[in-house]
């Protein structure tokens, strides 16, 4: 499908943002180069980035070098951290309508994790237009907006992009504040890229379990 195809769609659907959560480390590579990058233009370019969970599905279903983003804020609807990362980098969907040449996009039904060999085309994307129109649901976690382009980079622009940082309120092993190391990390990472953000700590929600998650399981994502 073509970005302004799927731009009318999550309109309709009250859709006005795109987000795309990761690792501070892989952030900060995607600062450094400008955009949101695919993990296999990471691997290919030699960027730091953080093993995910989903990385061996990725590979083995053709998608390795798709540029992933979400309709809904998961942290927000789940009042959870985002597993994928506690950086949260927020765009328009109007990115959509001014992407780079023979970029191809494509909306999935369930989250890849849940992709199987079995699987037909159909159960995993969206085949046209009126079928996304007919199946997306504002909040269906699984359902994410998957960019293929050719140069593997979704450029920010000159418009100041958006990032939010989780504070898990914990310190790290070397007894530094996870929150204040990971904000530096980035900030610097972005100065040397020149590129504009607007900066906020992650505004949780009342009854957001991510403090207690983050205290009770392993900081690899700072």
């Amino acid at each position: 499908m073509q970005g302004v195809d799927v731009y009318q769609v999550l309109r309709r659907k009250g859709v006005s943002l795109l987000h795309h959560a990761n690792t501070v480390t892989t952030s900060c590579s995607l600062l450094r180069q400008g955009g949101l990058v695919s993990r296999g233009h990471a691997e290919a370019h030699n960027l730091p980035q953080t093993a995910q969970y989903t990385d061996a599905k990725d590979k083995k279903y053709g998608i390795w070098h798709n540029i992933f983003t979400d309709g809904v804020d998961i942290h927000k609807r789940a009042r959870t951290r985002n597993f994928y990362g506690p950086v949260l980098f927020t765009l328009r969907a109007e990115v959509l309508l001014n992407l780079p040449a023979n970029t191809h996009v494509q909306v999935t039904k369930k989250n890849p994790a849940n992709w199987k060999d079995s699987d037909t085309q159909s159960d995993r994307v969206f085949a046209s237009v009126e079928e996304m129109q007919a199946g997306y649901r504002y909040g269906e976690f699984g359902q994410h907006i998957m960019l293929r382009i050719p140069t593997g980079i979704l450029p920010f622009g000159v418009t100041p992009i958006s990032i939010r940082l989780d504070n898990p309120h914990v310190q790290l092993a070397d007894s530094t504040d996870a929150y204040i190391s990971a904000a530096r990390r980035l900030w610097t990472a972005a100065q040397e890229r020149k590129v504009g953000i607007k900066w906020q700590q992650y505004p949780c929600q009342r009854g957001c379990k991510c403090v207690s998650q983050y205290a009770s399981g392993p900081l690899d994502m700072f």
